[in-house]
C-alpha cells in the first residue's frame, strides 16, 4: 500500500463543535455467497442539548429473490471509561416494515439488467443522552444484518469493536461525515479503473483515512482478512485485486479483475484543533466496509463524454453569476470528481485562467462549478476537463474515463463592465473631502458611518462630533452587481495655535497658548534647531532676526501652525589693544587692534585727534604730533543697537600706570564686605565696573546723581578672594581704574 500520512487541517478555535463518523459496512461470505451483511453507524449532535446525539445505524439488506426482512429496531451499545455501560434500541425510520427495495442505480454498470439479487438499505434511528462528557464514547454492535438469523449473523465471528463509532465529546459537540448510499454498494466493470466514494463533513473538520483489515475469529486465533489477500463474499481467498487510497479524501482507486462482491475496508479519524493545549485533538474514528460487485456485462457501455445541459441558453452564463453547470453523457462517479475543481478548467478570453473554489456533482452526471468570483462581463469563456490532483480524469461510474477529443464547452457572458469603487479620503479637524472620480459604475453611494450619506462623486461631509467612522463607497454596475470599498478614519475636534516669548540675554523661553486637544508641539525656532514640548527654552548662538514657527498636532494628525519674528541681541563687549609701529618728526604711526570684542555687528574708533573710522576693527593710524596723551576709544553696537565703549589714553599702558593716573581712592583694600570709593572733583561717575585681571567683567553698577567729591559704598560680599579691576567711567566715556584686593 505504500507510507501513508496524516494531513492536518486546522479549524478556528472559535468553533466548538466535534465530528465523529464511523460507518461500518460488511459483506460476509457465510451461506453460498447470498449473505450480505453489514452496519453503516452516524452520528450528529443535537442543537441545544450538549449531551445528545442522534445516532443512525444503516444495514444492509439482500433483496430481489432472497428478500429479507429488516427487523423494526436494533440495538446499539454504548460505552465509556467515564460512565456505566448501557443500550439502546434504535427503531426503524423510513419503511418501517417488509423488505428492502433496490439502492437506485446500484446495478447502473451492468448492462444485462438489474441482477435478480439486489442490495437494499434499512434505517433505524433514536436521540441519545450521554450520561458525561468524555475522551472516549463507543456506539458499536455485536452483530451485523443479512439473510438469515438476525443475532447470530456476525456475532461470534468478528471481534466486536470492529463495528463501532468512537466519540470524544471533550473538545466540543461534532456530526460524523457521510458517504451517500450509491457507494455502499454497486457493480463496475471488469478491469476498468474506477474512482469510489465521496465523503461531506458538515463541520469541516480534518479527516484521515487508510485501509484496515476485518479480524474473523476462530477458536483463539484471529485472522485479518485484506483486499490484498482476496477477502470478498465470492472468492474469499486467492484474488490478485487490489486498491489504493487518498489518506486525504478517502477516494478509493481499484480495478475489478473478476465477477464477485468485493468488500473495501476503510478506517477514518477526524481531527480538530483545540486552541486550549494549542495542538490537533482526535475527536473521532470508526470503519467503512463498503461493497463493490464486479460485472461482465459491460460490453456496450460508451465512453463518456461532456455536454450543455439540455435546457435553453445553457451556453449562457447569468448576469452576475459565478455558476457554470455541464453534463457527461453517461452518470459520473463522485470519487472521481475533486471537489476543489482541480480536474475542471476554466479559461477566460479577456483574463486567462479563472480561479475555481470548487466543483460538486449535484445529480448523477451534472456538475456544477463555482468560480472564485463572478463571471467576467463581455467575455467569452473555455471549461476544460483535465487531469486533476486524484490522479485521472473525470470517469464514469462504470470505470469509462472522460474522453481526451471532446472535453471542452464555451460559455458565454453577459455584455457589460464590472463595477469598480476607488475613492481618495482626506480629512482635518470634522471635515472630509472625498472623491470617487476614478470608480466605474452606473451609480454610487457614500455611507459616512454617521447615519448620512450621498451619491455625488465628489464633495465634502462633516461630522458632527469627533470619533472614528467606517467610510464605505459602493458602485453599482450591470445585473445588480457591486464593488465596496472601505475606509476607517478618525475626526477631531478643531485647535488653534499660538504662543509668547521671553528672553533673558541670549536665552528665549518659549511658552504654547494653544487651544486644547493638542497631542504634540513642534517648534523651528529659524536658526535650524528644533524642539517639541508645550515650553521649551533656545539659545541662539548669534544675534539676528529670526523666524519662530510653532505647529500643533492633534491625535488625528491636524496640524496648525503659527509663526512669530525673534530679535536676539547679545550684549556687546568692546576690547581693544594697540601697537606703536614708529615714532619719527613727521608723525607717529600706531596699529590698532578691536578683534577681541565681541557680538559687534557695527563700530565705530574715535582716536582723540579729531579723527575717526568705521571701516575695519584692525586700522593703522598716524598722529601729526607724536605722544601717548590721546584718549583713544573703541564703541561697538549689537544688532538691537545696544551699545559698548571702551576707552583711555594712551599712556594707561599697564596696571602700574592705572594705578598711578586714576584720580580716586579705594579703602580699605584689601576689603573684606564694604569697599569705600572716593571720588574726584573732576569725574563726574556714571558707571562702576568690576573687571577679574583677565579682562572679564563680572559686574556693573550704573550711578544716577553727581558724585563728583563724594565717597560711594560698594559691597564686596559677593566676590571670592582675589584681586580685581576697578573701573570708574564718567560721561565722557573716559575710564579710570584701580586695583582691589578682596580678603
Amino acid at each position: 500500500m505504500g507510507a501513508l500520512y496524516l494531513q492536518y487541517n486546522y479549524h478556528s478555535a472559535m468553533k466548538k463543535i466535534i465530528i465523529t463518523l464511523v460507518t461500518l459496512f460488511f459483506s460476509l461470505a457465510m451461506y453460498a455467497g447470498h449473505e450480505k451483511g453489514g452496519a453503516i453507524i452516524t452520528y450528529k449532535a443535537v442543537s441545544g442539548q450538549p449531551l445528545q446525539y442522534e445516532v443512525t445505524v444503516k444495514a444492509l439488506y439482500e433483496g430481489g429473490g432472497f428478500s429479507i426482512n429488516p427487523p423494526n429496531s436494533t440495538t446499539i451499545n454504548i460505552s465509556s471509561s467515564c460512565f456505566t455501560n448501557f443500550t439502546q434500541s434504535l427503531p426503524r425510520v423510513g419503511v418501517t416494515s417488509g423488505g428492502v427495495g433496490p439502492i437506485l442505480g446500484a446495478d447502473y454498470c451492468n448492462q444485462a439488467g438489474p441482477s435478480s439479487s439486489f442490495s437494499g438499505i434499512a434505517e433505524y434511528r433514536a436521540v441519545v443522552t450521554l450520561p458525561a462528557h468524555c475522551a472516549d464514547i463507543l456506539f458499536y454492535i455485536s452483530a451485523g444484518f443479512g439473510r438469515f438469523d438476525f443475532t447470530q449473523n456476525i456475532q461470534s465471528n468478528f471481534d466486536t469493536p470492529y463495528f463501532y463509532a468512537k466519540l470524544n465529546t471533550t473538545v466540543g459537540p461534532n456530526n460524523s461525515p457521510q458517504v451517500p448510499d450509491l457507494d455502499f454498494a454497486q457493480t463496475a466493470c471488469l478491469n476498468k479503473s474506477i474512482s469510489l466514494f465521496g465523503y461531506t463533513d458538515s463541520d469541516g473538520d480534518s479527516l484521515h483515512f487508510e485501509p484496515t483489515t476485518p479480524q474473523k475469529k476462530s477458536g483463539s486465533t484471529v485472522i485479518n482478512y485484506s483486499w490484498a489477500t482476496g477477502y470478498s463474499q465470492n472468492t474469499p481467498l486467492g484474488t490478485t485485486s487490489s486498491y489504493s487510497i487518498n489518506s486525504t479524501t478517502g477516494v478509493v482507486q481499484a480495478s475489478l479483475a473478476s465477477i464477485g462482491n468485493f468488500v473495501i475496508p476503510i478506517k477514518y479519524k477526524e481531527y480538530r484543533y483545540d486552541p486550549v493545549i494549542s495542538a490537533s485533538v482526535l475527536i473521532g474514528e470508526g470503519i467503512y466496509n463498503l461493497m463493490i460487485s464486479g460485472t461482465n456485462a459491460c460490453t456496450s457501455v460508451s465512453s463518456i463524454s461532456i455536454q450543455h445541459e439540455s435546457v435553453p441558453n445553457s451556453d449562457s452564463i447569468q448576469c452576475g453569476s459565478n455558476k457554470i453547470r455541464f453534463i457527461g453523457t453517461r452518470q459520473l462517479s463522485r470519487g472521481s470528481l475533486s471537489t476543489s475543481g482541480s480536474d475542471i478548467q476554466v479559461i477566460s478570453n479577456r483574463h486567462g485562467n479563472l480561479a475555481i473554489n470548487s466543483a460538486i456533482l449535484i445529480q448523477d452526471s451534472i456538475v456544477e462549478v463555482t468560480l472564485a468570483q463572478a463571471a467576467p462581463l463581455s467575455d467569452t469563456l473555455s471549461l476544460v476537463a483535465k487531469m486533476g490532483t486524484d490522479g485521472n480524469v473525470i470517469i464514469s461510474r462504470c470505470g469509462t474515463e472522460l474522453t481526451a477529443y471532446d472535453d471542452t464547452l464555451t460559455y458565454y457572458t453577459v455584455v457589460g463592465i464590472l463595477p469598480l469603487a476607488a475613492a481618495n479620503l482626506s480629512n482635518q479637524f470634522l471635515r472630509v473631502q472625498y472623491n470617487a472620480g476614478a470608480s466605474i459604475g452606473d451609480s454610487l453611494l457614500w455611507d459616512f458611518g454617521d447615519g448620512t450619506s450621498s451619491n455625488l462623486s465628489s464633495g465634502n461631509h462633516g461630522f458632527a462630533s469627533p470619533g472614528t467612522y467606517t467610510v464605505n463607497l459602493v458602485a453599482f454596475g450591470v445585473c445588480g452587481m457591486s464593488d465596496t470599498i472601505s475606509y476607517t478614519i478618525q475626526v477631531c475636534d478643531s485647535i488653534s495655535a499660538n504662543f509668547n516669548y521671553t528672553q533673558a540675554g541670549d536665552t528665549v523661553s518659549f511658552h504654547s497658548l494653544s487651544s486644547a486637544g493638542i497631542s504634540n508641539y513642534y517648534w523651528d525656532f529659524g536658526d535650524g534647531q528644533t524642539a517639541t514640548g508645550d515650553s521649551v527654552n533656545h539659545v541662539y548662538a548669534t544675534g539676528g532676526t529670526y523666524t519662530a514657527v510653532l505647529t500643533v498636532t492633534n491625535a488625528c494628525g491636524d496640524t496648525m501652525a503659527v509663526s512669530k519674528t525673534i530679535e536676539t541681541c547679545l550684549p556687546p563687549q568692546a576690547s581693544w589693544t594697540y601697537t606703536v609701529v614708529s615714532t619719527t618728526s613727521a608723525g607717529m604711526t600706531i596699529d590698532f587692534d578691536g578683534t577681541a570684542s565681541t557680538n559687534a555687528v557695527s563700530f565705530v574708533w574715535d582716536f582723540g585727534d579729531g579723527t575717526t573710522d568705521n571701516t575695519t576693527l584692525t586700522p593703522r593710524h598716524v598722529y601729526q604730533t607724536p605722544g601717548l596723551h590721546y584718549y583713544v576709544k573703541l564703541t561697538v553696537d549689537n544688532t538691537c543697537q545696544q551699545s559698548s565703549a571702551k576707552g583711555f589714553k594712551l599712556n594707561e599702558i599697564g596696571i602700574e600706570e592705572l594705578v598711578g593716573e586714576a584720580n580716586f581712592e579705594l579703602y580699605p583694600n584689601p576689603v573684606e564686605d564694604i569697599l569705600t570709593i572716593s571720588v574726584g572733583q573732576d569725574i563726574d561717575l556714571i558707571s562702576i565696573n568690576i573687571y577679574d585681571l583677565k579682562g572679564k567683567k563680572l559686574s556693573s553698577q550704573n550711578v544716577i546723581q553727581d558724585t563728583r567729591g563724594e565717597r560711594i559704598e560698594f559691597s564686596a560680599q559677593h566676590l571670592q578672594s582675589g584681586s580685581y579691576l576697578v573701573e570708574l567711567e564718567n560721561r565722557t566715556g573716559e575710564t579710570y581704574r584701580r586695583i582691589m584686593i578682596k580678603k
